[in-house]
């Protein structure tokens, strides 16, 4: 019997390379430094808007005796911010973004996969806040600015911060604070509008 040819032993086959890990994409590793920035403005804004409230809700001194538009004698009242609702509208207003801007610092932390959705959901709530600032800001700066300068067309003379300097003193370093969390809002509104169009590209 002829003797049957041996099969050849193919060669040994090789593992495929297992892939390396490639390096993160420059958009993953930019986000990092982007939420870092997002949870700085938010507890800035939580710090400005609660000293703010907390300022604007303490102003109050005593008038010192002066005559008043009509002529009439003062004996001294006490001048309060609360008796003003343009005064009163800029508390709730700052107080309203505080408890956002805590419950939006917490929902960051906690969003730690960048959901577009919640993204877009705060950037818009960060708009309404930034307007809510804004109209406070300004009723209670033209309320502060006739009570500082007067108004001649009606008549009203620099009574209020002539006679109490502290109070004025107090709700102008209100405004200044609660203008630096309308700025902080702003650039929120920015950076989120920059996070969303990366994540669109």
């Amino acid at each position: 019997m002829e003797s049957q040819p041996k099969p050849v032993a193919s060669p040994p086959t090789q593992a495929p390379p297992m892939p390396s890990s490639s390096p993160s994409p420059p958009a993953q590793a930019s986000a990092p430094p982007e939420r870092l920035l997002d949870h700085v403005l938010r507890a800035a804004a939580v710090v400005l808007t609660f000293i703010a409230a907390v300022v604007m809700g303490a102003a109050k001194e005593d008038l010192t005796p002066a005559d008043s538009f009509f002529g009439a004698s003062v004996t001294g009242p006490k001048i309060k911010s609360v008796n003003s609702a343009a005064f009163v509208y800029f508390i709730i207003a700052n107080v309203l973004v505080l408890v956002y801007s805590i419950a939006s610092l917490a929902l960051s932390f906690v969003n730690r996969a960048a959901s577009k959705g919640l993204e877009l959901a705060l950037s818009l709530a960060d708009v309404v806040m930034l307007a809510f600032l804004f109209t406070s800001n300004g009723a209670a700066s033209a309320i502060i600015l006739v009570a500082e300068q007067g108004q001649a067309r009606f008549f009203w003379t620099k009574f209020i911060c002539s006679n109490a300097s502290g109070f004025c003193a107090s709700v102008k370093a209100a405004i200044v604070l609660s203008m630096f969390a309308a700025v902080v809002h702003l650039l929120l509104v920015f950076l989120k509008l920059l996070v969303l169009q990366k994540k669109s590209q």
